[in-house]
């Protein structure tokens, strides 16, 4: 199970619900205006393994290595049955929104 990490943060889960919708937006807002808005990344658990899909070595999918053999052939199996279903750039999604398909980096800005 992946575990959750925070930039920024001491405690990366924050599990104190006692601030109110509004106040909980104010934190927030005061966060990214301070330039210490918390930014939360997966942290991959174990070793993975590449799964090619198709010609281009680049095009691949990381999958657990520690799979039971079965498992990794069935799932191999159907990542490249569904490999048209990837797009590995914006251009092989014409017609969807750019907010919806882009990504943020984590990165600090105060970092050089």
């Amino acid at each position: 199970m992946p575990a959750v990490n925070s930039i920024g943060a001491p405690n990366p889960v924050d599990l104190d619900a006692r601030l109110t919708k509004k106040e909980h937006k104010e934190e927030k807002q005061k966060d990214k205006e301070s330039g210490t808005e918390k930014i939360y990344r997966l942290i991959p658990d174990g070793e993975f393994e590449i799964i090619p899909l198709g010609e281009d070595p680049s095009k691949g999918i990381k999958i657990g290595a520690g799979l039971p053999e079965l498992v990794k052939k069935q799932l191999e199996a159907c990542l490249k049955q569904n490999a048209e279903i990837f797009a590995w750039s914006a251009s092989e999604m014409p017609g969807i929104d750019p907010e919806v398909a882009c990504h943020q980096l984590t990165l600090d800005p105060r970092a050089s």
